[in-house]
């Protein structure tokens, strides 16, 4: 029945009935269709007619091999899997020798969540080597689905190296890296499957490649990735962003904000590109420039979004504009009061302003909810060294030294502690500590300024020299920043002249 017409192209809805055991099966498709397959069509209405007139006498129908194909074919399309496997089954007793019949009923049994029976069948199958590459590729789904990913993978490995760049092949792949967490190797094929997918699927893969970039540090390469995919996809935004968040990744701001830019040219609405763009000049310490595209993220995403509200914070306080850092504050604290970094900026602020109570119950409340950031606790620890609470300062020093042992930028504030408030044994003791976690090229910068705020200074300078005859100047400014009155000391300038 002739539903609808419109040009060459009709909706056609048809009810046929298929003979099973004592009942009939309705068949109902709805099909776009042209002349020519029209006329497919209606074959398939007669040969389903005709198999059901015959399977009532209960005789296997005397169909065409092609006509057995096509009408399984039809069966699996409209996921009427029993009266498939009816067919199925009959086309095996006409034509044992045909493994086509073969894969299309494992193919049924995979959709219908037997793996096991799959398996089954192809066991049964005495020329296996005869498989076709369908076949294998089934066989390789039925034993994924049945927990068995090494010996599917063996399988799939074996039709990558004589089928080259095929999206079947590169996606049943990484489904199975991914089950084995074989995130590197999955990486890579992830990349083939990008590059053979249909369009409609790319921006899918892209967004998970993006996260196995991330798993494998693959940066570099997935800069030079990202090219080759806009060389076929140009007018994909998720391939711009995926550029411009690993630009990010890399410090490489401005490549990140003109990766983010034709991103938002073709999709003005992508609020991630508004907000990479902002962080990556943020982080560039261009915080005018970031406020503009965090505004545009704002009116985009149309949220009361409190972590963004911050990061406006923080540019306005690096710019020295604090009543606003601290309006944005309040009004961000008042979205989420869950966020420490929001507390902690505004503890910096009411330290600024000589207000030290509100300041110290800020950080408070930032360690409160956050009391493994050494970030956190350091800052503390700075306010209470500032307000003459060596004790307190001392603590909360350690504190941080526990809590991230294994973070340079932990020790540094502590050992500039220590030097200023002259505690030379401790100082020492520390310095043996940090030795334990770092190697010696970073270590040996912070054992000469302990040296000198220790009077040990004839040592010092022999140590001095060693570090920049073994290992120059990569890590000299870590001297000037734990005891800055050093590069006041012509002495030791004129050790470190003698190696430039």
């Amino acid at each position: 029945m002739i539903t609808n017409y419109k040009k060459k192209y009709i909706t056609l809805s048809c009810e046929k009935m298929l003979y099973s055991e004592n009942n009939y099966c309705i068949f109902t498709a709805e099909l776009h269709i042209n002349g020519p397959i029209m006329n497919h069509y209606n074959r398939l209405n007669e040969l389903l007619i005709e198999y059901a007139v015959l399977s009532q006498n209960k005789t296997v129908p005397n169909l065409e091999k092609t006509e057995y194909a096509d009408l399984v074919d039809f069966c699996i399309s409209n996921n009427d899997f029993e009266h498939g496997l009816k067919i199925v089954d009959s086309a095996i007793l006409l034509f044992p020798s045909a493994l086509e019949f073969v894969v299309q009923k494992i193919e049924i049994f995979l959709r219908l969540n037997e793996p096991e029976q799959a398996l089954a069948l192809l066991e049964s199958v005495e020329d296996l080597h005869r498989l076709s590459r369908q076949a294998k590729i089934l066989k390789a789904k039925a034993l994924k689905a049945t927990g068995n990913n090494k010996a599917a993978l063996d399988i799939i490995d074996e039709l990558e190296s004589s089928t080259k760049d095929a999206f079947d092949i590169y996606e049943l792949k990484a489904s199975l890296l991914e089950n084995l967490e074989q995130f590197g190797n999955l990486y890579q094929v992830t990349k083939g499957q990008i590059l053979t997918a249909p369009k409609e699927q790319v921006d899918a893969l892209l967004e998970k490649f993006s996260f196995f970039t991330e798993i494998t540090s693959n940066y570099l390469d997935a800069i030079q990735f990202y090219n080759q995919v806009i060389d076929q996809h140009p007018f994909s935004s998720t391939v711009w962003q995926n550029l411009g968040e690993t630009h990010g990744m890399l410090g490489n701001c401005e490549e990140a904000v003109d990766a983010f830019e034709f991103c938002m040219a073709i999709n003005p609405r992508n609020r991630i590109a508004y907000f990479g763009a902002a962080r990556c000049l943020e982080k560039a310490g261009r915080f005018d420039l970031a406020l503009n595209y965090y505004d545009e993220y704002l009116e985009t995403s149309q949220l009361d979004d409190a972590e963004a509200l911050v990061n406006v914070a923080n540019c306005f306080y690096q710019m020295e504009d604090l009543d606003t850092a601290k309006h944005r504050l309040l009004e961000s604290i008042q979205i989420d009061p869950e966020l420490p970094e929001a507390f902690a900026i505004l503890g910096e602020i009411y330290a600024e302003t000589n207000n030290p109570k509100k300041a110290i119950d800020c950080y408070k409340e930032a360690m409160d909810i956050d009391p493994f950031n050494e970030e956190y606790i350091i800052d503390f620890a700075n306010l209470y060294f500032s307000l003459g609470e060596i004790e307190k300062a001392k603590q909360l020093f350690q504190q941080a030294i526990d809590t991230a042992p294994d973070i340079l930028e932990t020790w540094l504030p502590y050992i500039s502690f220590l030097i200023n408030t002259q505690e030379h044994q401790l100082l020492l003791e520390s310095l043996d500590e940090v030795s334990t976690y770092f190697n010696e090229d970073k270590v040996i910068y912070l054992k000469v300024a302990v040296l000198f705020a220790a009077g040990k200074r004839k040592e010092a300078k022999y140590w001095l020299a060693e570090a920049l005859a073994t290992y120059g100047e990569s890590f000299l400014e870590l001297l000037f920043d734990i005891s800055p009155a050093l590069a006041m000391d012509q002495e030791i300038m004129d050790i470190i002249k003698k190696y430039q």
